[in-house]
């Protein structure tokens, strides 16, 4: 997560992976602030032995360590937040013979958002394209993904960085919840952009991702590989990093089941901000817990860069 400055109480900005509040109605006794503040934002998903999210919480469930010091939450919001979603779908070859099918069950996770909430659609194979830009129009939304085209290589680092740049920066007093969804088969054979430089922007924006493999079969002719595949690796360390999901499934038929599955979390994501603890200019490790809730597990991002201002 970043962090940066303000010297006007009351505004609200959230830049990427940075919330800048003086003050919520969901907020456990608002603070005041008398000069230059630097929140850290988090966004949380809770989850209980049956892995569906738990809802209900409220700030005072909630115990934030920077790393080894309990830090005060400064801003909570229970899962009113409307939604900014960037929608990434595979269009390389390996997927020429089950387009349909993603894109019908694409369709059916676009009409899970809120009226209020925001989307944007990017389709990449060996190259990146933003197919529609962000908007609050799901009609458009449901028609782009009919404009993906099977064809060529697979891009993913590049996709996700894109998408990762492409978040709009909300008005004041509008917190949004920011997640990138994304549905590959294949490893990445032609990104211009590194894995390490994606994960680290990932690390910067705070932006949760969750992502869904197709599980290729092995070839009967070929040694049983008892390894995960590369890409599966790259999709749980993507999720991993931002605090999200990585689901893998063998077939089609279980796609929308997946993405309903992420449309259940995302809606429910907490957000939570705190005054980091003094520190230098290096990654800072953050723990969560619930105390008065056994048997629920917590994911948010595992940290922010101290002292590293976000643009």
């Amino acid at each position: 997560m970043g962090r940066s400055s303000i010297g006007v109480a009351g505004l609200w900005l959230a830049l990427p992976g940075v919330l800048w509040a003086q003050s919520s109605r969901s907020a456990p006794s608002p603070p005041t602030f008398s000069s230059h503040v630097d929140l850290v934002s988090l966004q949380v998903t809770v989850t209980g032995g049956d892995r569906k999210p738990v809802t209900g919480l409220e700030a005072s469930d909630f115990e934030v360590f920077d790393g080894r010091e309990s830090r005060e939450i400064l801003f909570f919001d229970g899962g009113a937040s409307p939604i900014d979603l960037a929608l990434l779908v595979d269009g390389s070859t390996s997927l020429r013979h089950k387009v349909r099918t993603v894109r019908d069950a694409a369709r059916g996770f676009i009409r899970t958002l809120r009226p209020e909430d925001r989307a944007s659609v990017v389709g990449f194979n060996e190259s990146v394209r933003t197919i529609q830009d962000w908007t609050g129009d799901h009609d458009a939304l449901v028609e782009a993904v009919g404009a993906v085209r099977p064809a060529g290589g697979t891009s993913l680092f590049t996709a996700v960085y894109v998408a990762l740049r492409s978040f709009p920066v909300p008005p004041d007093d509008a917190p949004r919840r920011r997640a990138i969804v994304i549905l590959s088969d294949g490893d990445d054979t032609a990104s211009l952009v590194s894995f390490e430089d994606v994960l680290t922007e990932v690390q910067r924006t705070g932006v949760a991702i969750y992502t869904v493999t197709l599980k290729k079969r092995n070839d009967p002719f070929e040694p049983v590989r008892l390894a995960a595949r590369p890409s599966e690796f790259v999709m749980r360390r993507l999720a991993e990093r931002s605090g999200g999901r990585a689901l893998a499934i063998e077939t089609l038929d279980e796609l929308s089941g997946a993405y309903a599955a992420i449309a259940a979390e995302i809606a429910n994501l907490y957000l939570i901000a705190f005054e980091p603890a003094e520190g230098g200019e290096a990654f800072r490790q953050v723990t969560l817990r619930l105390p008065r809730h056994p048997g629920t597990t917590v994911r948010t991002r595992p940290g922010y860069f101290a002292g590293k201002p976000t643009t």
